[in-house]
């Protein structure tokens, strides 16, 4: 018989840990506050359009959950930085070579 685990979070961490612990040979319950599996990463169309809230980016796809995420039927879309625009805290658009500076810092 095997052995059952609890996990807390249906987040990705959550959905990745159950997923390895199945592997495993575990009987996995996870438990989640929300309605949805996925955690902070989650999206809304009350606006119109899909409007991501929580978690944003999901950097790589080696060792990564997002397999998870496409079975929990959760909508991905591959994007570059470049094809965003950027805004201050009034709304005004912040000009392009601010971004690029600050990429260049961050970098």
């Amino acid at each position: 018989m095997p052995k059952k685990i609890i996990i807390v979070g249906g987040g990705l961490a959550g959905l990745a840990a159950c997923n390895e612990l199945m592997k495993s040979g575990f009987d996995v319950l996870i438990l989640e506050a929300c309605n949805h599996p996925g955690g902070r990463a989650s999206a809304h169309t009350n606006l119109g359009i899909p409007f991501g809230t929580g978690a944003s980016w999901i950097h790589g796809s080696n060792n990564n959950p997002i397999a998870l995420v496409n079975k929990a039927s959760t909508n991905m879309v591959s994007v570059s930085p470049e094809e965003f625009l950027f805004f201050d805290e009034t709304g005004r658009p912040i000009p392009s070579q601010l971004i690029e500076k600050f990429f260049a810092s961050f970098h």
